[in-house]
């Protein structure tokens, strides 16, 4: 998945990179996709071997309404959601109406669609989340009642969805569990060790990315921590080695 300089909000981003608990995610997600008109959101964890199993299921971050959360509990959709089932096989993501009028919906599953608007979750959008080939994680994005306000950029609500996702492992992940060679940084950390290796200080870098030296400290900890490294030359070399820094 490819980066999207959302830097119109890097409070939000921010907000996202040093939550510290669940709650504090979720209200950072939240908050991120108010941002683009979206006031329902969804972090769920399909399969993460780095992530202890209490920490996996639908809606570990969940902000869709109760009422929706208990019909689908109850009438176990998970055993046919068309949302889900696209996921599983797409890479990026897509609006929730591109399945509306697909000729492959069984009744059933037309009918969910449809539930979804009487739930009061309009003009959804669905994000895959991937580490490598399999599908790790799943966020989605809705709003209360239909708006004209177009729908963000997809690689907007991406880039949200990936910081999310990273945030979230990151608060959980088994002790010394994290794949080196796996390694996620979210869109931020990855600027911010691209400017490292440009010779950049934490100030320089606080000034051209429009947030204070302390949340850059903040990112570089997490970079060192999740890189292995030690310092910034070994997070530059750790980086170069991993792909994270661009030639």
């Amino acid at each position: 998945m490819g980066r999207f300089d959302d830097q119109a909000y890097p409070d939000v981003l921010d907000a996202i990179a040093q939550a510290r608990s669940d709650a504090d995610l979720l209200g950072a997600f939240r908050q991120a996709a108010a941002r683009h008109g979206f006031d329902r959101v969804i972090l769920s964890i399909i399969v993460d071997p780095d992530l202890p199993q209490d920490c996996h299921g639908r809606g570990v971050l969940n902000h869709f309404p109760a009422d929706f959360r208990a019909y689908y509990a109850t009438n176990d959709c998970i055993r046919y959601d068309p949302v889900l089932k696209a996921l599983l096989k797409r890479r990026r993501a897509f609006a929730w109406e591109q399945l509306e009028a697909a000729p492959f919906l069984t009744a059933r599953q037309a009918a969910f669609m449809a539930k979804l608007k009487a739930y009061h979750l309009h003009q959804g959008v669905a994000v895959p989340l991937r580490l490598t080939g399999t599908l790790n994680a799943v966020a989605g994005f809705a709003r209360s009642e239909p708006s004209p306000r177009a729908v963000a950029p997809l690689e907007a609500l991406e880039q949200i969805a990936q910081d999310v996702y990273t945030a979230y492992r990151t608060l959980h992940l088994h002790e010394g569990q994290l794949d080196t060679e796996r390694a996620p940084l979210s869109s931020k950390e990855a600027d911010i060790l691209n400017w490292v290796a440009g010779g950049k200080t934490d100030e320089e870098i606080a000034v051209i990315l429009s947030i204070s030296p302390n949340t850059v400290d903040s990112h570089m900890r997490n970079i060192y921590r999740k890189l292995r490294a030690h310092s910034r030359v070994s997070a530059v070399v750790a980086g170069i080695r991993q792909g994270h820094i661009c030639p």
